[in-house]
């Protein structure tokens, strides 16, 4: 998977000690140029469910988003997997 760049959600894996937890940092996906606030394309939403088989073995606490619908509707698909509430 590419590097990442811009966090609109951020998923920290349990650590042993709090220091140690590492920041997953995922941008949204697939949305339509020149609208405010858009729903994800098929492709995105496609491409967000692939985060669930991405961070298969991959111990999370948390999910973070932001308030638009795009990083919302990217952040579902693992959260719904792993029964994790998604905080804005």
């Amino acid at each position: 998977m590419r590097t990442l760049l811009f966090a609109l959600a951020c998923l920290l894996a349990a650590p042993v000690s709090a220091k140690d937890a590492p920041i997953h940092v995922v941008r949204h996906f697939g949305t339509p140029a020149g609208e405010r606030d858009p729903d994800l394309l098929a492709t995105g939403h496609a491409r967000a469910r692939a985060l669930v088989k991405w961070f298969r073995g991959k111990r999370l606490r948390a999910i973070y988003v932001s308030d638009f619908r795009r990083s919302r509707q990217t952040a579902a698909p693992l959260a719904r997997a792993r029964r994790i509430a998604v905080h804005t």
